[in-house]
């Protein structure tokens, strides 16, 4: 219920934004005028009053007339809000159809440390304090024409030292949501990491990986991309290759 009224406040608001209500105020204000106009230099009818516009319904009250309107303007927007559902969950079927319009990237040669860099730890105020951390990160792009809204990221890690899905945070805005225009990217976190990588008690062998990584958002098909992660080399995170992201995503399929 509470979807159903949020949906209708936004396409009232559209609508307003648009100007249409005010297109058919001018709309019905123009033919009335259209209306007095051929009445008044063209027919000249003999008792013109008779020919009023409210004169010509007297057996309407004014309280019918506005409850009639009321009545109507509910149901062209209740027509006009469905219509326009109907035309989005078509353009939202088609879209689907063609695949997910997010693309993660991640460049093993890092160009201008956009990939990975040491950052300096931070308390919970934003004050920098002692020590170092690696980040690694990969690119979300919206490779499609239209706006793509609600888009998150979830990492986790599936290896033999699994762990719970959690929700990274964009560069951009420092929140786990944001809205990608057409051909707009921005940075997500796979992956934070001790510096120095090597700790004391740590397992080999490339035992913190594989992390899978997944793109979503409102009304499209989410997209996914598995890495490996293995401290114990440089880069620690680099893709696997297109056979072993299909067996990992076949394992993981219920």
């Amino acid at each position: 219920m509470g979807n159903s009224i949020s949906a209708r406040y936004r396409h009232f608001a559209a609508l307003w934004k648009e100007g249409l209500w005010g297109r058919w105020l001018g709309v019905v204000y123009s033919l009335a005028g259209a209306y007095v106009l051929v009445r008044d230099e063209f027919w000249r009818p003999q008792n013109p009053d008779r020919w009023g516009i409210i004169n010509m319904i007297p057996h309407l009250s004014a309280w019918w007339l506005v409850s009639a309107l009321v009545v109507l303007g509910v149901w062209l927007f209740e027509a006009s809000f469905r219509i326009t559902e109907r035309l989005n969950e078509s353009i939202a079927s088609a879209l689907r159809s063609q695949g997910s319009p997010l693309e993660i990237i991640f460049d093993p040669t890092n160009p201008g440390r956009t990939f990975w860099s040491i950052a300096p730890m931070k308390d919970e105020n934003g004050k920098q304090i002692a020590g170092s951390f690696w980040e690694y990160r990969a690119v979300i792009k919206n490779k499609s024409f239209r706006t793509v809204r609600n888009v998150k990221v979830t990492v986790e890690a599936i290896g033999d030292m699994p762990a719970r899905p959690e929700h990274s945070q964009f560069d951009n805005n420092k929140k786990p949501l944001i809205d990608l225009t057409p051909n707009e990217e921005t940075l997500a976190v796979i992956r934070r990491w001790f510096n120095p990588p090597i700790v004391e008690g740590m397992v080999g062998g490339g035992a913190y990986g594989p992390i899978k990584m997944t793109a979503s958002a409102d009304d499209v098909l989410p997209t996914t991309k598995v890495f490996q992660f293995d401290p114990e080399q440089t880069p620690m995170i680099f893709e696997l290759d297109t056979d072993a992201q299909k067996i990992h995503d076949t394992s993981r399929t219920p």
